[in-house]
């Protein structure tokens, strides 16, 4: 068996053993794509509204988590219970100057409509310092230019419970714990419920060859 993440059959396993490992623990989830906006998608004009504030030279990978029951669905943003987590499996950006994963405050409600009729302020600033070469955990030499091409597991949560429970499951099929990460959403500095925020989670690379 081909032990890496970018092998779909392998990677597929990964996450149906860790799906059933929560499941028999009490715990539910649901599966999610990613939505790779490239340059040449930002330059046309009818998707200006999804490439706001992006750098030019950098594609970005934006995680599609489907609304739950109650949750108010959005393009690219999603809500974040306290008790929720979002498990990330792959491989890193080949070589390139930079990668970074990070968490976006999108929007929050607002009291009163705007002019536009919207009812949503829309913040676009990042919850955290980004998981990049510099900090990342993969199986590396522990330089900067080894973090590339290598398999990683990120889980973004508020909730040391949350986290442990999936670490736990994770390394009990085979995923090393060196590879494992943590981002934390800080219940100090969102608050975090169906109705109130929208999330963006970011994958983004500086390179013409990512």
């Amino acid at each position: 068996t081909n032990n890496n993440y970018s092998d779909h059959t392998y990677r597929k396993f990964v996450v149906d053993q860790l799906k059933a490992i929560l499941d028999f623990k009490g715990y539910s989830s649901i599966d999610s794509e990613i939505f790779i906006l490239w340059a040449e998608t930002c330059k046309l004009p009818e998707n200006s509204f999804l490439c706001v504030g992006n750098n030019p030279d950098s594609p970005y990978a934006v995680f599609m988590v489907p609304p739950l029951e109650g949750e108010r669905p959005g393009p690219f943003a999603h809500r974040l219970r306290k008790d929720e987590a979002i498990v990330q499996i792959g491989v890193t950006p080949p070589t390139s100057k930079y990668f970074g994963m990070v968490e976006y405050l999108n929007n929050v409600q607002r009291d009163n409509k705007s002019l536009d009729g919207d009812t949503r302020n829309h913040i676009q600033a990042s919850l955290s310092d980004p998981i990049n070469p510099s900090n990342i955990n993969v199986t590396s030499n522990g330089t900067y230019n080894d973090a590339f091409d290598k398999n990683f597991v990120m889980i973004t949560t508020a909730d040391r419970t949350i986290f442990d429970a999936i670490k736990s499951a994770l390394i009990s099929v085979g995923v090393p714990g060196e590879i494992i990460n943590l981002q934390v959403s800080s219940r100090l500095v969102v608050l975090l419920k169906l109705d109130c925020l929208g999330v963006t989670k970011l994958l983004f690379c500086i390179s013409e060859f990512c």
